[in-house]
């Protein structure tokens, strides 16, 4: 055999003994979820001059080499024929300092290689990047890629728990607890694209894949690493008021700071206007020293974006004459704000309750002003929505993964260096044609009657939320094998996708996507219901549809913001990703392989021109067995050597 390799593009320095064994493999069609790559034997060379220099001087004295921990471009010839051309090269070990051992991994490795510890919120989301409003959430209703807010239920079976009047049969839409969606196509396609690769298959077009959508809900700012912000004025000089230089009541002051013991970046004390640096939940606390000469009370007024958001009212103030009486009152309360809210803080003297009332009079000598950031919160509605940080945090390659399980894909990687996808369902039935090897038939080792782990109960399972209204496992699915001495039940895929229940009602249609994304964190039914984001950092998947509805409201808490007729709305249904249907629609030729396996391991004929052209998306026919087969693995391939094949039998 005439052997080559190359290296980054240089010619390895080999033996003319030296052997060349690749192995060429796709999926195991044995563990449909385990993705394999081509790889070759450990290729030994001698440390020439030459092959130094491919190593980049590794283990040389004062060597500086980073050969070994990075990937470099590879190719393998045979017989003049290129049997690897887009193979990965690794330099694994050094022995004696005398040789360098390589191993090249081919086909589905580059993919692999390229994105195994990325996230998918590390891809480019910048030309996503919008505010969530009205005009937009209404805007993507009609997307079919990027984004859409597709409706679902994110709370315990209904849509909103804002309280403000409607008609009776109209839907109310909170859009405070709404979430946006991104299209699976377009997180697949900035994957590949973001790894520079190409890919194609008849899938895409699929108008189930076409319509696949994400939930983008996690809380990202519980991975935030801040200390909470924490500020203190101070106002140390006299507000006075009283009959003599006023003739109002109440008296209103606008709090003013003389003095920051301890300072905010997000506190103005030009202004006296504090702005929150995240959303969530803020306390202000406010010690007032004060003297009264008549009944009147301390009223603190706190404004959120210049509106009234809470007022707290002090204990009344004790009349004392003719001395007045120093005295000191605490007021406190806790304000939830989004990222960007600004709050302003007034002071009102009121003696309104007097029961002989008279202008308030006294002096305020002192106020101690605290505000304390005690959590965060994540609020979408009216921010900025930047995917990078709303996407769960989950592996490129697992998003893959998940994504080829539901529509039983495999890949390979054609000549081309594009990477071609197809159901298997597809393959067993020829739909790539086949290849006759009759004639290459050289002899059959072995036939056995098992392939992999399999059960008498083989199931396709989902993540669930512990919430969850519909019951264990209702969106699982499996399939029978009939072999006596099989286990009872096993896993055949176990996605990493939590399923989301189809129950809510929605109009008078049908039922829609709930997502859990929302918990009440009220026990007691008889009060209003408080909802606290939950951790969303699970694969939710679902089918944007687009319903006519007749007439809705939609706003943002207790905040109305609309009332819209005859609306054709995006809105998120699952029930089409359970796996029964998904196992009905993708995996029944795969099923009737499993059922009544056969597995031959034959040797073959095969040339270097044989390797190059080969496509293991296309069946092997022998007529020697009257049928078809797949082909399961090509093992340690030599040219002018009998192959080992394993081959299982289509049914």
């Amino acid at each position: 055999m005439s052997a080559e390799v190359y290296i980054a593009g240089q010619k390895l320095d080999l033996k003319e003994k030296d052997v060349i064994a690749l192995t060429k493999q796709i999926n195991d069609i044995a563990s449909i979820q385990k993705i394999n790559a081509d790889y070759t034997n450990r290729i030994i060379c001698e440390r020439t001059p030459n092959n130094i220099a491919i190593a980049e001087m590794l283990n040389i004295t004062g060597n500086v080499s980073t050969r070994p921990y990075k990937y470099a471009t590879a190719k393998v010839v045979s017989d003049g024929i290129t049997i690897v051309l887009n193979g990965t090269a690794l330099l694994v070990e050094t022995k004696n300092q005398k040789q360098y051992e390589y191993i090249i991994y081919a086909g589905n490795y580059d993919l692999y290689s390229k994105i195994l510890d990325k996230y998918i919120t590390d891809l480019d989301w910048s030309d996503l990047v919008h505010t969530f409003n009205v005009a937009n959430w209404k805007s993507s209703w009609l997307n079919t890629q990027g984004y859409v807010y597709a409706l679902a239920e994110t709370l315990d079976g209904r849509l909103s728990s804002f309280g403000y009047g409607a008609p009776a049969n109209s839907i109310r839409i909170d859009l405070g607890k709404q979430f946006p969606w991104v299209f699976v196509k377009t997180v697949w396609q900035r994957i590949f694209n973001e790894a520079g690769l190409e890919y194609y298959g008849d899938v895409f077009s699929d108008l189930k894949f076409d319509s696949q959508i994400m939930l983008a809900a996690r809380d990202y700012t519980k991975d935030l690493v801040f200390e909470f912000d924490n500020y203190n004025g101070v106002r140390d000089e006299n507000y006075e008021f009283g009959c003599d230089n006023c003739n109002d009541n109440p008296v209103t002051f606008n709090l003013e700071v003389d003095s920051e013991p301890l300072s905010s970046p997000n506190y103005n004390s030009a202004t006296n206007e504090y702005t929150a640096p995240f959303g969530g939940e803020y306390q202000f606390t406010f010690t007032i020293d004060c003297y009264a000469r008549f009944l009147w009370e301390v009223i603190v007024v706190i404004k959120k974006n210049g509106t009234i958001n809470t007022q707290i009212i002090t204990e009344p103030q004790i009349r004392s004459y003719p001395f007045p009486t120093a005295k000191t009152v605490t007021a406190t309360s806790v304000v939830t704000l989004q990222q960007g809210d600004v709050v302003t803080v007034s002071l009102v003297c009121d003696n309104s309750n007097d029961s002989h009332p008279s202008y308030p009079w006294g002096m305020i000598t002192n106020v101690d002003y605290k505000i304390q950031q005690l959590n965060t919160k994540l609020f979408l509605f009216n921010t900025t929505i930047d995917f990078s940080k709303l996407l769960p945090k989950i592996k490129q390659i697992d998003f893959l993964i998940a994504i080829m399980q539901q529509y039983g894909l495999m890949y390979r990687v054609d000549n081309e260096g594009k990477y071609q996808f197809i159901k298997i369902d597809e393959l067993l039935n020829k739909k790539q044609g086949f290849y006759d090897w009759s004639d290459k038939l050289d002899s059959e080792s072995s036939e056995v009657y098992r392939i992999g782990n399999f059960s008498k109960d083989n199931l396709f399972t989902y993540n669930y939320n512990d919430k969850d209204l519909l019951g264990n496992n209702y969106a699982d699915g499996s399939y029978g094998i009939s072999i006596d001495d099989l286990p009872l039940s096993g896993e055949t895929i176990s996605s990493i996708i939590e399923a989301c229940g189809d129950y809510m009602i929605y109009d008078n249609w049908n039922t829609i996507a709930s997502v859990h994304a929302y918990k009440n964190t009220v026990s007691d039914a008889s009060l209003p219901p408080k909802y606290e984001l939950q951790e969303v950092n699970k694969m939710i998947v679902a089918q944007k549809l687009v319903h006519n509805v007749e007439y809705m409201t939609y706003g943002n808490d207790s905040e109305y913001l609309g009332f819209d007729f005859n609306e054709t709305q995006a809105i998120a249904k699952f029930s089409e990703f359970h796996w029964n249907k998904l196992i009905e629609e993708n995996y029944g030729k795969y099923i009737k392989l499993v059922q009544k396996p056969l597995v031959k391991t034959v040797k073959i004929w095969l040339t270097p021109i044989d390797i190059y052209f080969l496509d293991m998306f296309k069946l092997i026919y022998l007529r020697q067995y009257q049928s078809f087969f797949y082909l399961n693995k090509v093992s340690n391939f030599v040219a002018g050597k009998l192959t080992d094949c394993e081959i299982i039998k289509v049914n």
